[in-house]
């Protein structure tokens, strides 16, 4: 027992012991401050492709407080960017890897980058970052497209918008390099926000309609080779002179129109082609003929379908997403019937009342035009049917409705025209001697351009009127942009852009 006893009291000392030998070692550690590291950076930067960026970055070191003259050898550098779309880190991009930034930028132009910054110290390995947001432009980067006619054969001419200015490049396909031969005269352009291109990574796309075919150009060099004929595109067999005189895009759904009355239906989500014909009504089993006119809300055809019309059988249809053809429209209406008889002359959605169709109709044998005006959404209500009384409204020859206060703008000749549809009443608004050779409100995907944030002009309410001097084929078309005052207020010139060929179409290639 006493052996045991002994034994225990001598574990007990050596392990008081040896606490007390921990307690008093915890002075002996010394503690040394590290070099600590932070980085500021402008928020944003632009460049132009190809150009350099020079970026000098505010440091502060803890243990260099001299910024401009302390070693730069003792830390590693490196600039790198990333897009937002990417999925992983080893996707960056290494712009350089020194101090201050001074290369240039080749990767692909877009305004979706994260641009990084960061030091390290080579004998602590602490790192610091900084990051940026980086938008890559080029010459082309965003604008007006203008599809023009010049001496009987298409050219696309570019209003190209960089900070807060335009300049004009006729002939924007030569400009680049683009091959795409336009010997024919011009139909149409239009930009498709989100593009009807299965077979690329692509997400955005531009048609150009002539009369000898249809094709697309990438959206960022505006080159062409031969696997961008329309034909690529369609589930149909089509020939390669195959010319489309109408498109109507969406964000997840659009629309093509043949010269022939036919439709294509292109359906993203399911990264379907455009299909074979949808012109057909529900029941029946031959194919109407449908007007080139079509509407929908650009970011909401996926939602409420689009509006079409049957030339042949004088009626209004409407095509539901996914849909092989189309459904009639309601019946038992209170203010005109959808099987109208009549011809259509112009449909076109807008904005107004929370989403509208307004549809101007002529009824041939009577002499007389009417506009109809029905709402497009969850359901569909008639709003608004009459007679259109207004000057010379039987020459009319294009039309435009305001997005912002519903006006029925057309013109004669030279002259624009705006008719009030409470007061039923026409007011000149632009008399002059060149005549008219393009009007319309420009729809837009992107909210930026009726909020005007990001630095965007707010472009949708403006009155777009294009017009030719008859003298110049190559320089002599203007394209005049007009604020819509309410009240009928005389519009007021908001900007005015020359050098253009006769402008048969317009489309804008947004950011």
């Amino acid at each position: 027992m006493y052996i045991y006893k002994k034994t225990y009291w001598l574990i007990a000392i050596t392990m008081l012991t040896m606490l007390g030998a921990c307690y008093k070692d915890k002075g002996n550690y010394s503690y040394q401050d590290i070099n600590q590291i932070s980085v500021t950076l402008d928020s944003s930067y632009v460049v132009v492709y190809g150009e350099k960026l020079s970026i000098k970055p505010i440091l502060k070191l803890t243990m260099d407080t001299e910024a401009t003259s302390y070693d730069t050898a003792k830390y590693s550098y490196e600039w790198s960017t990333l897009d937002g779309g990417a999925l992983y880190a080893s996707q960056r991009k290494i712009l350089a890897k020194t101090h201050d930034l001074d290369a240039a930028v080749v990767i692909q132009p877009g305004a979706n980058y994260t641009l990084y910054y960061r030091i390290t110290d080579k004998k602590t390995g602490v790192q610091a970052q900084g990051t940026a947001r980086l938008s890559v432009v080029t010459s082309i980067y965003e604008g007006f497209l203008a599809l023009c006619e010049v001496n009987g054969k298409s050219r696309l001419d570019m209003a190209s918008f960089n900070k807060g200015a335009y300049t004009i490049i006729p002939d924007v396909l030569g400009y680049t390099g683009s091959q795409l031969p336009t010997t024919a005269k011009p139909v149409g352009v239009t930009f498709f926000f989100q593009a009807a291109i299965t077979n690329t990574s692509a997400t955005k796309g531009i048609y150009i309609s002539t009369e000898d075919g249809t094709n697309r150009i990438d959206p960022e060099t505006f080159k062409w080779d031969l696997t961008m004929n329309i034909q690529t595109d369609m589930l149909s067999k089509v020939p390669s002179n195959f010319s489309a005189d109408a498109f109507m895009p969406g964000s997840s759904c659009s629309y093509m129109h043949s010269p022939a009355g036919n439709l294509y239906y292109y359906l993203r989500t399911y990264q379907m082609y455009f299909s074979s014909i949808i012109n057909i009504a529900t029941g029946e089993t031959d194919p109407f003929t449908a007007s080139p006119f079509m509407a929908a809300a650009p970011t909401q055809a996926d939602l409420y379908g689009t509006v079409l019309y049957d030339t042949k059988n004088k009626r209004f249809l409407r095509h539901v997403p996914g849909a092989t053809t189309c459904s009639p429209m309601p019946t038992s209406m209170p203010l005109f019937d959808y099987k109208t008889g009549m011809d259509l002359t112009y449909m076109e959605w807008t904005p107004y009342n929370g989403g509208e169709v307004t549809a101007v109709l002529r009824n041939v044998e009577a002499g007389k035009s009417y506009l109809a005006k029905f709402t497009l959404s969850s359901s569909i209500n008639q709003t608004y049917y009459a007679e259109i009384t207004a000057t010379d409204f039987d020459k009319a020859e294009k039309f435009a409705v305001s997005p912002d206060f519903s006006y029925l703008f057309y013109n004669v000749g030279g002259k624009v025209y705006e008719y009030d549809l409470g007061l039923k009443k026409s007011t000149l608004m632009i008399d002059q001697p060149k005549p008219v050779t393009l009007l319309k409100f420009q729809h837009f995907f992107s909210g930026a351009y009726t909020s005007g944030s990001t630095g965007k002009q707010i472009l949708y309410n403006k009155l777009i009127v294009a017009t030719h001097d008859g003298v110049s084929a190559t320089s002599g078309g203007t394209i005049d942009f007009y604020n819509v005052p309410q009240v009928n207020g005389p519009l007021t010139l908001f900007q005015s852009l020359t050098g253009f060929g006769k402008v048969k179409d317009l489309t804008y290639r947004e950011r």
